[in-house]
Order: structure tokens, then C-alpha cells, then sequence
């Protein structure tokens, strides 16, 4: 019984977005088209939007100033919850793809508006501190 695997790079593209790199690749295996990785974590991302999930993916290190239920209750109003990933490749495009969907739920600049109330409750809790 022979196996045979035959994988063609038809293009690799490598994108650099502040300290991060995304490679973007079509791979073929037996004939049979691999998804990219912008392309599988976009999937995921809408898979979980027809599921009614909307989640914003956070990477790194977590930093928590500010009253975590206050937090919720500020992304609960806009509508989605965050999900701590650590770091994975394609959470860039994840959370691209769920920002858009938000935008027909919230209108344009929510996201805007979304930080500047997120920045205040990280205000107060640092004056607090203080």
C-alpha cells in the first residue's frame, strides 16, 4: 500500500502588523484545497456569529484595572463578550470578521465609543488606586 502526499504552495504572503506576522497561504494536499489560516479563523468567527457568540478575542498578557463587572456590563451593551485566547495566528482576523458583523448591530465608530467608555472605568479605577 503506497501513501502519497503531494502539497503545492501556490503563494505565501507574509504581513506584518506591529509586533505580529500573518502568513497567508493556499496549500493544496492530494488535490484537495487547505484553508488558509485568515480563511479557517474567519469561518470560526462567523460559525460562531450564526450561533448568536460574539466574542473579541484578547491576546497576551491581561491587564485588569478596572472593575471586571463593569467591564461585562460594557460589553454585554455593545453586544459581545471577550475571550481570553492567549495568542493564536489568526485572532487578528477572527476578531476583524466579528467587528464588522458588530458594526450592523451597533452602527459605525461603536468600537470607537466601545474604548473611550472602556478607558474611563480604567480612569476611575486608577484614581481609585491612587
Amino acid at each position: 500500500m503506497k501513501f502519497y502526499l503531494s502539497l503545492i504552495f501556490t503563494f505565501v504572503i507574509l504581513i506584518s502588523k506591529g509586533n505580529c506576522q500573518y502568513i497567508l497561504d493556499t496549500v493544496y494536499v492530494n488535490d484537495e484545497r487547505i484553508l488558509s489560516v485568515e480563511e479557517e479563523w474567519r469561518l470560526k468567527a462567523i460559525r460562531d456569529i450564526e450561533k448568536g457568540d460574539y466574542y473579541l478575542l484578547t491576546f497576551g498578557m491581561i491587564k485588569l484595572i478596572a472593575n471586571p463587572w463593569d467591564i461585562t456590563e460594557l460589553t454585554r451593551k455593545y453586544g459581545f463578550t471577550y475571550k481570553y485566547e492567549g495568542f493564536v495566528e489568526g485572532g487578528f482576523f477572527y476578531n476583524d470578521e466579528v467587528r464588522k458583523h458588530l458594526d450592523s448591530l451597533n452602527g459605525k465608530g461603536w468600537y470607537d465609543n466601545f474604548l473611550n467608555e472602556y478607558k474611563a472605568l480604567e480612569d476611575s479605577a486608577f484614581k481609585k488606586l491612587k
